[in-house]
């Protein structure tokens, strides 16, 4: 591991404690902010933003208060604050005064102490000091899918290769699995019949440009699910920060803090049930037409009964409305050094928020930033297995999957949901 030293004046730069909440979040878009992290009412669902299934920005800025400054990667004579493609640490807190921050540059030259960094003590002896710091990391940059980018946190944008072609596999019925999520292809041609694996920065996992953002979602493929389809116990969900897009910051807004911006531009069924689905279910007159097991329950259930009205298929009637009958929480929170991965409900309350955060070990830099929405149920024939739906023989009969040929038409123009 590099580090990272700089000598701080003790005039400039004089320790102080953590603040209870160093980062204030809020959601830009979707637009609505909430205060906390319980389900909204029903008059609230009702005025909830509304989006498609992809496509949409998922905006996020966070505003630093009481912050020391900021350190940088580039070591030139100080003020010098990062550019586009280098990191910088916003520090909160740093009890001994030695900064060493947690750095892996391509090139660290003569400043690499491994062991720590050398710093001058009270009586102007050189010490060498583990890191103390309380810190927001951050990285201007932009990643997307299959393009080759090398800023950020190095660690980061190799862990999340791993964490994107690791998206959840379902096989309920011991069937062939299908597989749930956002596209994942790592992979680009160089010549004819070779290709090899690129690095992105983008998937499943702590960001590399904001790694110590959290963004979890309870419905959709950002739920742990065992291969079954079912959702662990307790409740875990995984980071969808790594799929964040571009990250910008703003070194001092109106009221004279540093504020980082980042964006999602959110890929297809990132945010949206998981469905394992029975389109051939046999029994008696007035036998639901459609059963479902939704986002990880064990439990089947009519689809019929969900949305209150008969559902004759999955995707001709049933998943459209079922995503325009829902609404969506999402939540982002913030900490110290590198977010987890995933997650878990260590308290055993049903939800995931910064308390769980504070239980797994970490130090909690924000309260959770809430925000609702609701998706746009879009056509009929949307999309196939694969797309958060995976059929299986949930009654038994040995039969799942019905016909179902979806007609091509002239363009249209369509009103917005208003």
């Amino acid at each position: 591991m590099r580090k990272l030293c700089f000598l701080l004046l003790a005039a400039s730069l004089a320790s102080s404690p953590v603040l209870s909440e160093p980062i204030d979040i809020q959601f830009v878009h979707p637009s609505g902010k909430k205060a906390n992290e319980s389900a909204p009412d029903p008059d609230e669902a009702v005025k909830a933003p509304t989006t498609s299934f992809a496509g949409w920005p998922l905006s996020l800025e966070l505003t630093m208060n009481d912050d020391l400054g900021i350190a940088s990667e580039n070591l030139g004579e100080a003020p010098v604050f990062p550019l586009t493609g280098d990191t910088g640490f916003v520090v909160f807190s740093d009890p001994d005064g030695c900064l060493v921050l947690d750095w892996q540059p391509g090139d660290p030259g003569s400043w690499s102490i491994p062991s720590g960094a050398a710093c001058f003590n009270e009586e102007f002896e050189l010490v060498i000091t583990e890191s103390d710091e309380t810190y927001f990391e951050f990285t201007p940059d932009q990643d997307a899918l299959g393009v080759a980018d090398s800023s950020g946190n190095p660690r980061r944008i190799a862990a999340l290769m791993d964490a994107t072609s690791g998206r959840p596999i379902i096989n309920p019925d011991g069937g062939i699995p299908s597989a749930i999520g956002p596209p994942t292809s790592k992979f680009e041609m160089v010549s004819e019949g070779e290709f090899v694996e690129i690095v992105d920065g983008y998937g499943y996992g702590a960001d590399d440009d904001v790694p110590g953002l959290v963004i979890v979602a309870r419905h959709g493929p950002g739920i742990v699910y065992f291969d079954d389809g079912t959702a662990g116990s307790p409740l875990q969900l995984r980071n969808l920060a790594g799929f964040i897009t571009s990250v910008g910051y703003e070194l001092s807004t109106r009221k004279n803090k540093t504020a980082i911006q980042v964006q999602l531009m959110v890929p297809p069924y990132l945010i949206a049930p998981v469905v394992i689905a029975d389109d051939e279910v046999s029994g008696p007159p007035g036998t639901p037409a459609v059963l479902w097991r939704l986002d990880g329950s064990a439990m089947t259930q009519s689809a019929d009964e969900i949305l209150g009205e008969p559902v004759s298929s999955t995707f001709e009637t049933g998943y459209p409305r079922l995503v325009g009958h829902l609404s969506y929480n999402i939540h982002a929170m913030a900490v110290s050094g590198t977010a987890p991965d995933t997650v878990i409900d260590l308290n055993g309350d049903g939800h995931i928020d910064h308390h769980d955060l504070e239980l797994m070990g970490y130090t909690v830099l924000s309260k959770t930033a809430s925000v609702s929405l609701r998706v746009f149920p879009a056509q009929a024939c949307h999309g196939g297995s694969g797309d958060n739906t995976v059929y299986a023989d949930l009654d038994g009969n040995g039969s799942a999957v019905t016909t179902l040929n979806c007609p091509s038409g002239s363009g249209s123009i369509s009103k917005p949901p208003r």
